[in-house]
């Protein structure tokens, strides 16, 4: 089949726009049983490492010789009802997982012939309206014509930049890689020299510190002039 036969009609009465909301609104209602649960990708990637091909294996083994003979693990606290029906569980969450991106590949794939044979369409309409503007022979209307097409002919330039754009820095980033592969020092970047604190700044910044370390001590110490001898030698250090 090709993208032919599958171009959707937008004045088909059956598949309208009303008609992917409604859809949209039953698959929220249909997951709002599901728990609220939000894992970190860091989290996800520290979970996937229990869920290896032969753990359903150990799961399903492990509770069996758990239930089989239970009087031998008299130190073992795990249900083994309960974990096998986790496992289940989890089978069932991955079976809706899989649905759910079928789903979503399934939805992205309308949207695509949608949203491609719009642009399509209206890039083929600017096209045309050039070309007659520039064949000569200037039709009726011409002028509003023009004026009419200011919009669409700005968004194919904003276009055409953001493209040339992102093809500068891929090549700057191919350029870069390569340059790292053949053992080519990097350039280092040039920075302003640090200015030098003056000696009031130095000088303030002791006092502040030194005032700062005798009154936290002082709040503190059990001895007398511990807080001012601590103070002295933080000053000693400074300088």
């Amino acid at each position: 089949m090709t993208i032919a036969d599958r171009e959707i009609d937008p004045t088909d009465p059956d598949f309208a726009v009303k008609d992917v909301f409604r859809c949209l609104w039953q698959v929220a209602r249909a997951t709002r049983c599901l728990p609220g649960v939000r894992l970190t990708p860091g989290e996800r990637m520290a979970l996937s490492g229990y869920t290896f091909v032969h753990g359903i294996d150990l799961v399903w083994t492990t509770a069996e010789a758990l239930s089989r003979e239970p009087e031998i693990f008299p130190d073992v606290s795990l249900c083994p009802g309960e974990v096998k029906g986790r496992l289940h569980r989890s089978l069932a969450l991955s079976c809706l997982g899989d649905l759910l991106h079928r789903l979503a590949d399934h939805a992205t794939d309308l949207a695509l012939l949608d949203r491609a044979d719009a642009v399509k369409a209206c890039f083929q309409v600017v096209l045309h309206v050039r070309e007659d503007r520039n064949a000569g022979f200037p039709t009726p209307n011409a002028e509003r014509r023009r004026r009419a097409m200011i919009a669409p002919e700005k968004a194919l330039r904003d276009r055409q930049e953001h493209g040339e754009k992102v093809a500068r820095k891929h090549d700057r980033l191919a350029r870069k890689s390569a340059a790292t592969a053949a053992g080519e020092p990097s350039s280092p970047r040039t920075r302003a020299p640090k200015k030098a604190p003056s000696a009031s700044f130095v000088l303030d910044a002791q006092r502040s510190l030194q005032a700062i370390f005798a009154g936290t001590l002082g709040a503190i110490a059990t001895r007398a002039g511990l807080a001012q001898g601590v103070a002295n030698l933080y000053t000693r250090v400074l300088s």
